[in-house]
């Protein structure tokens, strides 16, 4: 994958026989005739699901490819992480996870990119660089509405969409006019599960262990294959941080809260203040000469909702003390987190005050190690 500047590319890729090794199935010639993709010329639904290879260490690949394989699913829909693969710029890593390109069948222009924005110049500007350097089919998927499927769709692009099947099939057969932009229907993200915070006051909401909501899910994908329209469930295999997924907003007494998590040093004593609480935590109280360090650790960027757009991050506004006392005049440093000396003896720890990055293995069967 050679592509700079976006931080997620969708792809397909043609999921290998289940008797053979993860190896890079025949691509072969990958087209569509409006109303049925072709591969090969021969017509093909696909069936297929979110699994993200950069998540999963290499030695599973194999046996969770076999899994969807039994699930009867065709296709895997997966997002590239650039930041992985390019972690510094010109410096490129496609060993261990990053060695996923494989029989990419499509490559998705942008995700629901009608939701925020409808600059036509940038999505024309980030097609031309995909078709310099993918062979691969082109489409964009966005949500239902008008003002998104507007907003998101390029002449000569594939529109796509996401969510309820029957209501987004439906708003690209009312909204999308342009024959340039018609093809299959794909649900480019049939939703089983939901992403949200894992926190005791917004637990998980799943598909598994609701009888009614299985057969629902059973029902729907059910009827896009009968009519004649392909699928990708999301999330057919997490592996997601959910932590990395969502910001703080301002807190009801309106006060600004961290976006991020905040590890705090007091004279070298600790305490944090981040997203979990409801309004900012006191964390320890300070005095006239007391020496104030704040570690602020990125937790990553929102991906969807209004709050994408402008987000800030790490400290927003002032740091006070009590009510109103602002303070002012700090030094601010970034720090590294490579580690520059492999050989480098473990140092001593003797009072847990300073901050520490740490790095190691564990063996897994086989002795393999991660």
């Amino acid at each position: 994958m050679f592509v700079r500047g976006a931080a997620v590319l969708g792809w397909a890729a043609a999921l290998p026989s289940l008797a053979k090794p993860f190896v890079a199935a025949h691509r072969g010639n990958f087209t569509d005739d409006r109303h049925n993709f072709l591969l090969d010329g021969v017509p093909i639904k696909l069936k297929g699901g979110q699994m993200d290879p950069q998540r999963i260490p290499p030695p599973y690949w194999t046996q969770r490819l076999q899994m969807a394989k039994a699930m009867d699913l065709n296709t895997i829909f997966s997002y590239v992480f650039w930041n992985n693969i390019e972690p510094i710029e010109g410096s490129w890593d496609f060993e261990g996870r990053n060695a996923i390109a494989r029989s990419i069948l499509m490559n998705q222009l942008e995700n629901e990119y009608g939701s925020f924005g409808k600059d036509k110049a940038h999505l024309q500007a980030m097609a031309e660089m995909l078709k310099a350097n993918f062979n691969g089919f082109l489409y964009i998927n966005d949500g239902d509405g008008k003002s998104y499927l507007d907003g998101g769709s390029l002449h000569g692009i594939m529109a796509e969409t996401d969510g309820d099947s029957k209501t987004v099939f439906n708003a690209r057969d009312q909204y999308v006019t342009d024959p340039t932009m018609l093809g299959p229907q794909i649900d480019g993200e049939y939703y089983v599960t939901w992403i949200d915070d894992c926190s005791s006051n917004s637990p998980c909401q799943y598909t598994s262990g609701r009888p009614d909501a299985t057969k629902k899910a059973l029902d729907d994908l059910d009827w896009i294959l009968a009519g004649n329209n392909s699928f990708s469930i999301y999330m057919l295999h997490e592996c997601t941080n959910w932590g990395h997924l969502l910001v703080m907003t301002t807190a009801p007494s309106g006060r600004e809260r961290p976006r991020d998590r905040v590890i705090v040093y007091v004279n070298g004593e600790v305490g944090v203040i981040d997203k979990t609480p409801a309004t900012p935590a006191t964390v320890m109280d300070l005095k006239q000469g007391d020496v104030l360090q704040l570690l602020v650790e990125n937790l990553g960027r929102i991906d969807y909702s209004q709050q994408l757009k402008g987000q800030q991050k790490g400290i927003v506004g002032n740091v006070t003390v009590g009510k109103d006392a602002v303070l002012d005049g700090w030094s601010a440093y970034s720090l590294p987190a490579a580690l520059t000396d492999e050989k480098a003896k473990t140092p001593q720890i003797k009072d847990g005050r300073t901050p520490v990055l740490y790095k190691g293995t564990f063996g897994l069967p086989g002795g393999r190690e991660q």
